[in-house]
């Protein structure tokens, strides 16, 4: 009687470990199909252009979390074109980011920023000063927002 009794308990422990065993397989599962689901949402690519007379600017942004980055590309009249990568922040409506580039050959660095709106994007503008080996603006809170030169919501090709 006693093997009995010692026979079916390890037979329950058993079957309790097996089925133990297959909910954490399955709250795994859950778990990553629940991390994907979160990943897809923070992940966003949304492309913008401005174009007007024979002045144009293009942006690529993805946005994970609250990083941001992507391709910037200005195209204005009478200036050089240059053409880059930007990696930055995106607070609450503001991007804020160092956009690497090339003009006329030569590679250098400068700080951008773009107000998020539910338009587009309206880009700030601000008093630069060298610093570290690229152009920063002096102060960030006194940037000025250009809303005559949005960058409009396009589809991304």
């Amino acid at each position: 009687m006693k093997r009995i009794a010692i026979l079916l308990s390890i037979l329950a422990l058993a079957g309790c470990k097996e089925t133990s065993e297959e909910k954490t397989e399955q709250q795994i599962e859950r778990e990553e199909q629940q991390e994907e689901a979160v990943v897809e949402v923070i992940k966003k690519r949304e492309c913008f252009r401005f174009g007007s007379n024979d002045d144009t600017i293009q942006m690529d942004l993805e946005i994970k979390d609250t990083m941001a980055s992507g391709k910037l590309f200005y195209n204005f009249s009478e200036k050089d074109d240059n053409y880059g990568a930007f990696r930055g922040i995106l607070k609450n409506d503001t991007l804020k980011a160092n956009y690497t580039f090339t003009s006329e050959g030569k590679t250098s660095v400068r700080s951008i920023a773009f107000l998020k709106t539910g338009d587009g994007l309206i880009p700030g503008y601000g008093e630069m000063v060298e610093r570290d080996g690229k152009m920063v603006f002096a102060n960030e809170s006194s940037l000025d927002f250009d809303e005559n030169s949005i960058l409009k919501r396009v589809n991304c090709e």
